[in-house]
């Protein structure tokens, strides 16, 4: 005689209920699907495009390391979006992006320009200084620029560039415009011909130190001519 062993209800519950789940899953996939189908003709097919891996600043020259693709409905994707690593690799950026943002040909810097040129507004000036750089200090900081002149009892300090941002900073191994072996640090700053004027005086008759703006005064204009 064989005994045949009852199958517990807990368990003819849980069968019925794994089964309802799996049913109500594939309705609900199959709707999305349906839905996405009904929708694809006004959100148009996929389209790739070329986003950025993680933040990058402008000034950023651009490998295919830092990007990645994706596909986004046609009516979603940005105008000038770029679609191949190709069309922009060695490119520079002229403007920040964040991660995941969509790069397009406008954030890109003219051809002709290069990464530092790229970075220059029209009517504005890149101005290299030789100066105490405090440690911390980065592209996109605002600094003071303070000329400290004379000598012999009669010393005087006047400031000659105001809020200025910073483009780069260069180790001392980079310093430009300098002479052979010169180890001074070097900033490059935005500013205006007439405090690039300035500045320029103030480089080759005194001794010039930069203080650093706080973000709360980042309303102050890139450059403010200071009389002297």
């Amino acid at each position: 005689m064989v005994f045949r062993r009852a199958v517990p209800l807990s368990s003819k519950i849980f069968a019925v209920l794994a089964a309802v789940l799996g049913t109500a899953a594939f309705l609900v996939v199959q709707a999305e699907r349906e839905r996405y189908a009904a929708l694809r003709p006004a959100v148009g097919p996929p389209v790739t495009v070329v986003v950025a891996r993680a933040a990058m600043a402008r000034g950023t020259v651009l490998a295919a390391a830092g990007l990645d693709t994706r596909e986004v409905p046609r009516a979603f994707v940005p105008p000038a979006a770029v679609s191949s690593f190709e069309a922009v690799a060695g490119k520079v950026l002229a403007a920040d992006l964040a991660a995941g943002d969509v790069l397009t040909r406008t954030r890109l810097v003219e051809s002709r320009a290069g990464p530092l040129a790229g970075l220059v507004p029209g009517g504005m000036r890149a101005v290299v200084l030789a100066a105490p750089v405090p440690s911390g200090l980065r592209s996109g900081d605002r600094v003071d620029v303070l000329a400290t002149f004379g000598g012999e009892g009669r010393v005087y300090t006047e400031t000659v560039g105001i809020a200025l941002e910073v483009l780069r900073v260069l180790a001392p191994s980079g310093s430009i415009g300098g002479a052979s072996g010169d180890r001074a640090p070097t900033l490059v700053v935005l500013s205006t011909p007439d405090v690039a004027e300035q500045l320029a005086t103030a480089s080759a008759f005194a001794t010039v130190q930069i203080a650093v703006v706080g973000p709360q005064e980042g309303a102050v204009p890139a450059a403010s001519p200071v009389s002297g």
